[in-house]
């Protein structure tokens, strides 16, 4: 068989194993195709589709260059033209996507893959007219349904409002052009010495820097604030009259208009994240273009570096780290302007992150860094632009797309704090710089509380000294937020309030730098016009999302369902429906999307009758089309509406078929994901209703994984969690069920949502009295807490509490050996809580289930300490698992009667293991007897009964 032979029977072999599921012998088949025929270019093709299933895109690509390199045939060359296209507008990349299909339709005009990948490329970027045009050749050639339904939204989007074109006129005209040009002058002079000192006695220095940087000329940026005022401004006067109706209804007269929506969505003021992902919702993935506007190497912004970007650069080139959550990349570009023949390295991807840390260049490089924790303009995939993106791309297992070591980052897990979502290699890397370098903060609101402002309220032990700049623009509530972060550091440091150009011109100065004459004339020949020129692009940018009547009113009722204010949704979408029924032919998609919610917020508000009658409107609308697929995401979630209302009915066996239906329709589209996720969910509810628990764990874990790891929705993150807490309550799993727990509760306090805290809350005290019964011994507990702070002083205990914090999360996390260290730590830091902690200790080997160590520490506590009820109950059950049962069965019986005499009612959790006890030394009236006692008390729970009688049962 000649070598083309063999590599073709090869190649088929594995895309057989890849058209069966099979990934993994399909990769080793092609893997071997290359190592044997290196120069077969259809082996790296199917690779490369091979990496993109597998969320390994960068591979991905290199895999269809070199394919294209090799390939010969004009067919082979379209084909790799258009994988590799297809790979890139997986990962958002539209505009190096568009460049391959225009190469693949050089090649072959007609190919309709080609133009419906470029229309999509399109219409992803909001260019309607173009999709439009694409498509409908697309389409003419292949009559296919998603060709179609693509075809369908962009001429509807074509049709630009009258109405918001007026708008975005108005506000136009109206929108201020001030620039910040910087005061210019000298910090003061204790500042002065403050940077003297950091600059003369550091060999490197991490400058964490944010958006304020970039306000002043020429660059003049501004914040995010102003632009989420701009757009918030834009959908209110949209549907000014509706909301007006409804909030006089609701008789609500705040001092501005838009204060009193704000206050009837529930939202003190409108959020980055938030806002942009209430836009995704309602305009599609346009919206990530906005980083276009942000992009310093887009020749058509025109936009210029200003003395910090230089100053940052220099800083760099010095040898010293920058950290920025800016898209923009105006320190690059000024990097390129001061040093064209140099490198500058960038950390944008989770991986680079990880091998920078592997390889210690936060600590010992010797070159300086760039390290971009939130993405750059660039590139669509990196951004943390939505509540979404800044969660799936700052996750902790990285399954999407960031090839990085998972066994590697596993290990890692124990070094990071457990705050934030904040991925582990980025976490490690911030950690390992607060840890080790002085600091300066500059321009940084300390807004970012999902991710950094954890980290840097929480680093502990806290080593570097530091400067937090507030530009001299900041208001009161930011000044607030950074005292709070800073709170319980030692006095080294320090919050100032400087101008960022002042500050930047003096740190230059001491490095003896001079400006380029051309960066003088640069800043005096700014005007006006910049900003002015800037706000036009902006608001060419939400000319082209589309926005119309009703998508104001839709877009604040997201804003109201994610924080779980129901009747403001349900009367925000009823409005929005009426609005999208004067035109119902142009604003189906959005009206169909509106009822989904509405039904959502009423099934939410056990309004059930109400949500079921609105899906049936759906389903009316949807199965009267000629072609009611064109709806097909829409029609999924509305037979899973359905599903999630009959499952625990008498139409559970229509529930299922619906389930199952869905699950076909979405079975490998990645778009439908999420709706993957929700049919998981009723499927895990229903496994709770027949209480098969550990289905239902399957069911809630994946459900789980793609909220974390893929969608990266806080609330079905939070959500999922609780319903796995409680399943593991159910099989009598504490520590898994504190471990999800305390996910949910570190993903509630990023969304600063008070209501989830408190449900959390509500569960984990739930968790302790029907697991453990120890409702009472939390005295005992409380006694041991308070010993350990006595004489502490307020600022010793506020760092004792902030390091007892930690530690609690390291235990509910199950980083047991960090822990560890923590407590031995602690120890030394504070004598006072030496007690405390050596009961911990125990905790800890009981945990691991290591109960011959348990025992050794617990000897050792009450030889140490003196007896204690917990020590003995403890002891008694450590006994137990050892198969000591005359030991265990003293101690026990001794801990039940010192917890008679002081709390007046029996040891619940000890009566249950001296249960077991008697019945291992078959004493079966012993037992019985323990088991009445039990039934007596009121305050025992009704988990630990089932549990015991269930033994005795078993016993016979």
């Amino acid at each position: 068989m000649t070598g083309i032979k063999q590599a073709d029977r090869l190649n088929r072999e594995g895309i057989s194993y890849a058209n069966n599921g099979d990934i993994e012998n399909a990769e080793k088949v092609f893997r071997h195709v290359v190592s044997r025929f290196p120069e077969e270019p259809d082996a790296y093709t199917n690779l490369g589709n091979i990496m993109s299933r597998k969320g390994v895109y960068s591979q991905a690509i290199e895999y269809h260059k070199i394919s294209l390199k090799l390939s010969i045939k004009p067919y082979a060359i379209l084909n790799a033209h258009h994988n590799l296209a297809n790979t890139y507008l997986e990962t958002r990349q539209y505009r190096a996507a568009l460049d391959c299909f225009a190469k693949a339709l050089n090649i072959d005009e007609n190919s309709w893959e080609s133009l419906h990948g470029k229309g999509l490329c399109h219409y992803c970027l909001g260019e309607w007219q173009e999709a439009g045009k694409l498509l409908q050749k697309a389409y003419s050639i292949n009559r296919d349904i998603k060709i179609r339904q693509l075809l369908d939204s962009s001429q509807k989007r074509n049709h630009q409002d009258a109405r918001v074109k007026d708008i975005l006129s108005r506000a136009s005209e109206d929108r201020s052009s001030v620039i910040i040009q910087g005061n210019g002058t000298m910090p003061s002079r204790d500042n002065r010495d403050l940077f003297e000192g950091l600059l003369d006695n550091s060999e490197r220095i991490a400058f964490f820097v944010g958006a304020g940087i970039s306000l002043p000329a020429p660059s003049n940026l501004p914040l995010a604030g102003s632009i989420i005022d701009h757009i918030t401004d834009v959908l209110i006067e949209i549907d000014e009259g509706s909301l007006r109706r409804i909030l006089e209804q609701a008789d609500l007269h705040g001092e501005s208009f838009k204060e009193s929506v704000s206050d009837f969505i529930g939202h003190s003021y409108f959020p980055f994240e938030p806002t942009f992902q209430a836009l995704m919702e309602i305009c599609g993935n346009c919206v990530l273009t906005f980083s276009d506007y942000l992009n310093a190497r887009n020749s058509d912004m025109r936009i210029e570096p200003n003395i910090n970007h230089f100053m940052l650069a220099h800083a760099i080139r010095r040898g010293h780290v920058v950290v920025t959550t800016n898209f923009d990349e105006l320190i690059e570009a000024a990097y390129e302007k001061l040093f064209p023949d140099e490198e500058l390295v960038v950390l944008v991807t989770d991986k680079q992150f990880q091998d920078a840390y592997d390889h210690s260049v936060s600590v010992d490089a010797k070159g300086g860094i760039l390290l971009k924790i939130h993405g750059t303009a660039s590139d669509y995939n990196s951004l943390a632009i939505t509540t979404n993106a800044l969660a799936s791309t700052s996750d902790k297992t990285m399954n999407v797309g960031f090839e990085i070591d998972a066994v590697k980052a596993k290990a890692q897990s124990e070094e990071v704090y457990m705050s934030g979502t904040l991925s582990i290699p980025r976490s490690l890397m911030m950690q390992s710089l607060i840890e080790t370098c002085p600091f300066v903060f500059l321009g940084y609101s300390g807004s970012d509380i999902f991710d950094i402002t954890p980290i840097i309220g929480n680093a502990s032990p806290l080593q570097g000294k530091g400067v937090w700049v507030s530009h001299f623009t900041s208001g009161r509530d930011e000044l607030d937020r950074v005292e709070k972060i800073w709170a319980n550091h030692e006095n080294s440091r320090r919050n100032i309030v400087e101008d960022t150009t002042a500050v930047a011109n003096y740190i230059l100065k001491r490095w003896n730098l001079e400006w380029p004459q051309e960066f003088e004339k640069l800043v005096q020949q700014v005007e006006n016009r910049a900003v002015a020129d800037f706000w036009k692009k902006v608001e060419g940018w939400i000319g082209r999302l589309n926005l119309k009547r009703g998508d104001g009113l839709s877009f604040f009722a997201l804003l109201a369902f994610e924080i779980g204010n129901w009747k403001s949704c349900i009367e925000l979408c009823n409005e929005a429906i009426r609005v999208y029924e004067t035109d119902l032919s142009r604003n189906d998609y959005s009206w169909l999307r509106a009822l989904s919610l509405c039904s959502s917020a009423y099934a939410n508000n056990q309004q059930n009758d109400k949500a079921v009658r609105l899906l049936e409107r759906q389903r009316e609308f949807i199965t009267a089309q000629s072609e009611p697929r064109l709806y097909e995401s829409t029609y999924c979630r509305m037979l899973l509406d359905f599903a999630f209302e009959w499952i625990d009915t008498d139409k559970k066996r229509i529930a299922e078929k619906y389930i199952e239906e869905v699950l076909g329709i979405v079975h490998g589209d990645f778009g439908k994901i999420q709706i993957k996720a929700y049919a998981l969910r009723i499927l895990g509810f229903s496994a709770v209703k027949d209480e098969s628990y550990m289905a239902a764990i399957e069911y809630f874990r994946e459900a789980l994984a793609i909220h974390f790891d893929i969608t990266g929705n806080a609330r079905g993150q939070i959500e999922d969690a609780m319903h796995l807490a409680e399943c593991c309550l159910k099989l009598n799993d504490l520590n898994k069920a504190q471990y999800f727990l305390q996910l949910a509760e570190n993903t509630a306090k990023a969304l600063g949502d008070p209501r989830y805290l408190e449900i959390i809350k509500q569960n984990r005290a739930a968790a302790f009295q029907s697991f453990h019964g120890l409702s009472k011994t939390s005295v005992i507990h409380q006694e041991m807490i308070d010993e350990a702070r006595v004489g502490l002083g307020p600022r010793g205990l506020a760092k004792y509490e902030e390091m007892q914090d930690i530690l609690n999360s390291k235990i509910h996390a199950l980083q047991y050996s960090t822990a560890h260290e923590m407590i031995e730590e602690m120890i030394e830091l504070f004598p006072s809580s030496r007690k405390f902690m050596r009961f911990l200790e125990t905790n800890l080997a009981h945990r691991l289930g290591n109960y011959s160590k348990e025992i050794e520490l617990l000897e050792r506590w009450i030889e140490d300490y003196g007896d204690s009820i917990i020590a003995s109950a403890n002891l008694g059950l450590a006994y137990l698992y050892t198969g000591r049962m005359d030991e265990a069965q003293d101690r026990l019986e001794q801990a039940n009667q010192s917890y008679v005499e002081r709390f007046g009612s029996v040891y619940p959790l000890t009566l249950e293991n001296l249960v077991t006890v008697y019945l291992n030394k078959e004493d079966i009236d012993k037992a019985q007897h323990c088991f009445s006692e039990l039934k007596k008390d009121s305050d025992v729970s009704k988990a630990i009964l089932e549990r015991v009688e269930t033994v005795l049962d078993r016993y016979g």
